[in-house]
């Protein structure tokens, strides 16, 4: 009867079939009541009543249900209480109330649910606390508590949960304190307190949280108030995954945590007021990834750090804290990606960093103060991202560089500093680097002939470089480049003729290139250009001739340029969907050729600013009616600009 949505009412006679194992009314959504005889269904194993909105109360007759394992009544958003009897259910295993948000207690009988394996209260947001007779359920192996906001307490009976495996009080942003008896969960392997907001400290006696030995899961994150941990946190002798991120007024790791002999992963993003890391840090063997994003003001690492034989990433992106890094960093031989973002206070980066024989990702985006990088990095070979956006007192690049011969992205956008490229540069990864960002780099001048040695780049970027005044004509190697933005580079004069030679470009941006005069002839080769984009252009005159031979092209955008004409062979784009030539105030016509593009749009041709053009498609009465042609509704003489009182 699943989703019998106008079903207010189930018959009494439903408690006649006696073969009846498994009844589903779930989202029911106008079913009020269940009738008492649904207690007779003796055969009944499994009850589904799950998103039943209306649904306030269960007849008492329901814990009738001995033969009853599994009771589904997840999302009952007006569901009051639980029957008193429920003990009663012996044969329970399953019981979820899932978002049961008017429940505010457990019934005491719920203690006598010896067979119970599973309790699922997440988000009953109206529960206070948990009955004493929690603790009496042998067989319990789940319980799930998360987004209980105004529970403060457990009761210290949960630590007679002998069974429990996973224990999840994620959101309880009410609870001030867990019990002591908590160590007793001799078969706890996970427990969550992820957003415990309330959370001051965790249990420090003996039987504590340090006895819990089969724990391999400890999530704290979010916990904001926690200021320490107890030193019996080193005793989790099985723990692998330990979560303190945002806890933000933790200051100090205790000495022991190096102790923490199975940890693979330690997350401690955000943990602003951490100062140090222990020395016993390096005694972490298992550990696999470590998080150190947003330490705020964590001003070095351990020498030790190098002993972290299994660590494969390091996240020390610690936002404008760290001075430096030690120089046993370059022992962590199977380390794979190192995060050094935003860290203000770095200007310069060990020597032995350059021993990370197995490093594929090295980020140091937004290193503000870095002034040069290793001149040694070159024995990176296995590097294949290396990002320096933003570092902008970085002045050149080691000749090294051209060594890494598996680099696939480099991105240098926003080194204002840097002002040429080594030669070497060519040599780098001539099979395999796909991507160059040099975007914002303020003071590059030019781009060396060796350039034209990266026949594996698809994407090049050189925007914002103003003074950079040509491209080399090496360029047209580029043999498999699709896309090439020269964009904001007032400088630029001219472009290569051999940038015909790109057969693969599809994109071509030479946005705000406000010193180009001309195109070279040679442009129209580009045979695979979709898209070209010549907006601001302010002084470009002319376009070339031979422009219809670009077939392929869908947009030409020619905003704010001093053309004074367009070519005739522009009419043999008969790919072109968009013309844009807005602002273009020097334009006095239109070649008759323009409309002989099939597949430009209606008002696909833009042209407004300062001039007025009413150029309107116009269906031939002669023509089938889906043939549509561009005609001109003004004077043959052309387009007039409005006069300035219009």
């Amino acid at each position: 009867m699943c989703g019998c949505r106008a079903l207010q009412a189930l018959p009494e006679s439903i408690g006649n079939p006696a073969a009846l194992t498994d009844l589903d009314s779930s989202c029911c959504h106008a079913l009020e009541t269940l009738p008492d005889s649904v207690g007779a269904l003796a055969a009944l194993t499994a009850l589904d009543l799950s998103n039943n909105g209306a649904l306030t109360c269960l007849p008492n007759g329901i814990t009738n249900l001995a033969a009853l394992t599994k009771l589904d009544l997840s999302y009952c958003d007006k569901l009051v209480d639980v029957p008193e009897s429920i003990g009663r259910m012996a044969a329970l295993t399953d019981l979820s109330l899932v978002e049961c948000w008017h429940v505010e207690r457990l019934p005491d009988s719920i203690g006598d649910l010896q067979a119970l394996h599973q309790l699922d209260l997440t988000a009953c947001t109206a529960l206070t606390s948990l009955p004493d007779s929690i603790g009496n359920m042998p067989a319990l192996e789940y319980l799930s508590m998360r987004g209980c906001t105004v529970v403060t307490t457990l009761p210290d009976s949960i630590g007679n949960l002998k069974a429990l495996r996973t224990l999840i009080l994620g959101d309880c942003r009410g609870l001030l304190q867990l019990p002591n008896s908590i160590g007793n969960l001799a078969a706890l392997e996970l427990l969550e307190l992820k957003n415990c907001s309330g959370l001051v400290s965790l249990p420090a006696t003996l039987d504590s949280i340090g006895d819990l030995s089969a724990l391999t899961k400890l999530d704290l994150s979010g916990c904001g108030m926690l200021t320490s941990l107890p030193d019996s946190i080193g005793g989790l002798g099985m723990l692998s995954v330990f979560k303190l991120e945002g806890c933000e007024e933790l200051t100090v790791l205790p000495d022991n945590t190096g102790h923490l002999a199975a940890l693979t992963v330690f997350n401690l993003s955000r943990c602003d007021r951490l100062v140090s890391l222990p020395d016993s840090f390096g005694d972490l063997a298992a550990l696999t990834e470590l998080r150190l994003c947003g330490c705020r003001a964590l001003q070095a690492l351990p020498e030790s750090i190098g002993n972290l034989a299994a660590l494969t990433a390091l996240d020390a992106s610690c936002y404008d804290s760290l001075v430096s890094l030690p120089d046993s960093i370059g022992a962590l031989a199977v380390l794979t990606t190192l995060d050094l973002r935003h860290n203000g206070a770095l200007t310069v980066l060990p020597n032995g960093i350059a021993n990370l024989t197995a490093l594929t990702e090295l980020d140091m985006s937004n290193c503000d103060n870095l002034t040069s990088l290793p001149e040694s990095i070159g024995r990176m070979t296995a590097l294949t991202s290396l990002l320096v956006v933003m570092c902008c007192h970085l002045e050149r690049l080691p000749d090294s560089i051209g060594d890494l011969q598996a680099l696939t992205t480099f991105e240098l956008d926003g080194c204002t500093a840097l002002t040429s490229l080594p030669d070497s540069i060519g040599n780098m990864a001539a099979i395999s680097l796909t991507a160059l960002d040099l975007g914002w780099c303020e003071s590059l001048v030019s781009l060396p002939e060796s350039f034209g040695n990266l026949v594996a780049l698809t994407k090049l970027r050189v925007c914002c470089c103003p003074v950079i005044q040509a491209l080399p004509e090496s360029i047209g190697n580029l043999a498999a480049l699709t896309d090439l933005d020269a964009s904001g580079c007032p400088g630029l004069k001219t472009l290569p003729d051999s940038v015909g030679a790109l057969a693969a470009l599809t994109t071509l941006n030479l946005r705000a290139d406000g010193r180009l005069t001309a195109l070279p002839n040679g442009i129209a080769n580009l045979a695979a250009l979709t898209k070209l984009d010549l907006t601001y252009c302010h002084k470009l005159a002319s376009l070339p001739e031979s422009i219809g031979r670009m077939t392929a092209l869908v947009d030409l955008l020619l905003v704010d340029c001093c053309l004074e004409r367009l070519p005739d062979s522009i009419g043999d784009l008969q790919a072109l969907q968009t013309l844009n030539l807005d602002s273009c105030t020097e334009l006095t016509s239109l070649p008759d050729s323009i409309g002989n593009m099939p597949a430009l749009e209606p008002f696909g041709v833009q042209l407004q600013g300062y001039y007025t053009a009413r150029l309107h498609w116009q269906t031939q009465g002669t023509q089938d009616a889906s043939h549509k042609r561009l005609q001109r509704s003004v004077a043959p003489a052309g387009l007039h600009r409005q006069s300035a009182s219009a």
